[in-house]
């Protein structure tokens, strides 16, 4: 789709979209290393790092699997989450 936005530009996608995953499951993914993880009643808030720059945060369900610091995992999302800004 076009998102009309020329130039440099971020994708921006709320935590609460990013599925986590021991391997790539979605169209739309990245993977990285689970840095931390904090238990928030009904949900685990885990920070992972992408690549050497970007570091994600991503909410799961307590119900979900449990991911362990350093675990290497893969981060999904669906193309209808993903909102184009200008930068």
């Amino acid at each position: 789709k076009n998102s009309g936005v020329r130039g440099r530009a971020f994708l921006c996608i709320r935590p609460e979209k990013i599925s986590i995953y021991a391997e790539a499951e979605h169209d739309n993914s990245v993977s990285g290393i689970v840095l931390d993880k904090s238990y928030v009643g009904t949900h685990v808030v885990y920070r992972v790092e992408v690549g050497d720059r970007y570091v994600f945060t991503v909410y799961s369900n307590t119900s979900s699997r449990s991911f362990r610091l350093g675990e290497r995992i893969s981060l999904g999302w669906r193309s209808s989450d993903g909102v184009l800004v200008k930068g």
